[in-house]
């Protein structure tokens, strides 16, 4: 595997540069409002996402600026959002890079370290709760499932699969599909009390055929 962005351990932590990352991505923005608003809208946490560290540069006048090493999982999920051709292509560099780490056999070398390893190990099975849960109640009776449980499934939030099945003109502005992705999709309406009568509300289910095309598609988290 081609190496398309330097991976080093920092912290004990596999870490990319940020700067390295937004160029790599071909971000038409600044980067400090870049990684800025990457980690004020999507939380991520200082020491345990990230790393920063103020830096001197090389300039002789005591100059210096702020550099930041995003952990994978960190730069893996801005690439992700980054909604383009560029930033898929990227996340899944990251993917296969994880792969290849989980590969190598490493042993813990003391006490403290297995402990370290035990809790990662139960965080990792903590996070793949709701989407275990959320596959197998998918494969129930009905073989279709409401498009919200679906998002759950391949890592994302109702609103945001909505926007991106748009964007991808699966779904109209209505969010209803498009003639040739019909098939995967189930619409029904659901009576709703509005002030003071019933309106019908459109309500999107997905079938399991639809759920692997969409997963080929976006991958999930």
């Amino acid at each position: 595997m081609n190496e398309m962005i330097k991976i080093e351990q920092r912290e004990d932590k596999k870490t990319v540069n940020a700067r390295e990352l937004h160029e790599l991505l071909e971000s038409k923005t600044r980067f400090n409002d870049w990684i800025n608003s990457r980690i004020e809208k999507y939380k991520y946490i200082k020491g345990e996402d990230y790393i920063s560290l103020t830096e001197k540069l090389v300039s002789g006048n005591n100059a210096s600026s702020i550099s930041y090493y995003l952990s994978i999982e960190m730069a893996k999920e801005i690439s992700m959002v980054e909604n383009n051709e560029r930033g898929r292509e990227v996340r899944k560099y990251f993917i296969e890079c994880e792969k290849k780490f989980k590969g190598g056999i490493s042993l813990p070398t003391s006490f403290s370290e297995a402990l370290r390893l035990a809790a990662d190990q139960a965080e990792q099975i903590e996070r793949d709760k709701p989407k275990v849960i959320a596959y197998d109640k998918f494969m129930q009776a009905d073989n279709y499932q409401y498009i919200g449980d679906v998002a759950k499934l391949l890592g994302y939030g109702r609103n945001t699969f909505f926007k991106m099945l748009r964007e991808k003109k699966i779904l109209n502005a209505y969010n209803t599909p498009y003639q040739p992705y019909a098939k995967y999709f189930k619409i029904t309406e659901k009576p709703i009390w509005k002030g003071d009568k019933y309106e019908n509300e459109l309500v999107i289910h997905v079938y399991s055929d639809g759920v692997d095309y969409l997963s080929k598609i976006f991958g999930g988290k």
